[in-house]
C-alpha cells in the first residue's frame, strides 16, 4: 500500500472528477479510484492519466455490452494509496458517493475537470453539467458553494442536472478555460 501524499493538483483533478465520472472503491484499509470513459474521450483520458502521473495505472480499453450494443471504453486506476481516505471520506456516506459538504478543493482546476467529465453546452451561451446521482441537499450545497465563492448562479433542473445561467456561463468559462484539454 502506497502512503505516498498527493500533490494539491493530484487532489485538485481527483476531486473535480468525483464529481463526475470517477469513483473510489474503500477494500478495508486501502482505497484505490477508478476512471472510466467512453472511447470517444481517449483524448481526455489520456491527457488526466498524463497529469496524474505515477498515482495511476496504464489505460486499459474495455467493451461492454447494453442493451445489445456494444461500447468502448477507456479506463485506469488510481493506484492502492491511502492518501485517496480523505477524498473518500469527502464524498462518500454509506457507501454512496454525493456533494462533499467541503468543497474548498473546488477550485477553477477541478471544475474544469468537472466539466469535461459530465458538462455540455446547452444553448449557444449556456453550460449544463449532469449531476443526475447527487441528492438535492447535495445540489444545494454545490450551488450556494458556486453563488458565494464564484458569483455563479444555478438552475437545478427537473431532471437534477445543473443549468449553469447564461449570463453566469463566461464567467464559469473564463475560469475553467486555462484548464480545458
Amino acid at each position: 500500500r502506497n502512503n505516498t501524499p498527493l500533490t494539491q493538483i493530484q487532489k485538485e483533478i481527483v476531486f473535480g472528477s468525483l464529481l463526475g465520472d470517477c469513483n473510489i472503491h474503500k477494500h478495508r484499509n486501502s482505497y484505490e479510484g477508478r476512471i472510466n470513459h467512453s472511447i470517444k474521450q481517449l483524448s481526455y483520458t489520456r491527457y488526466m492519466n498524463f497529469l496524474l502521473g505515477d498515482i495511476c495505472s496504464d489505460i486499459r480499453f474495455i467493451s461492454k455490452s447494453l442493451n445489445n450494443k456494444i461500447y468502448q471504453q477507456c479506463s485506469f486506476d488510481i493506484k492502492n494509496n491511502f492518501a485517496l481516505k480523505e477524498l473518500y471520506d469527502l464524498f462518500y456516506y454509506k457507501g454512496k458517493k454525493d456533494i462533499p459538504m467541503d468543497l474548498s478543493l473546488l477550485t477553477p482546476m477541478a471544475l474544469a475537470f468537472w466539466f469535461m467529465d459530465d458538462g455540455s453546452k446547452s444553448s449557444k451561451h449556456s453550460i449544463e453539467i449532469a449531476t443526475c446521482s447527487f441528492s438535492l441537499e447535495g445540489l444545494l450545497r454545490i450551488q450556494s458553494f458556486l453563488r458565494e465563492k464564484y458569483s455563479i448562479e444555478t438552475i437545478i433542473r427537473k431532471d437534477f442536472r445543473l443549468y449553469i445561467c447564461t449570463e453566469s456561463s463566461i464567467k464559469f468559462k473564463n475560469l475553467i478555460l486555462p484548464y480545458i484539454h
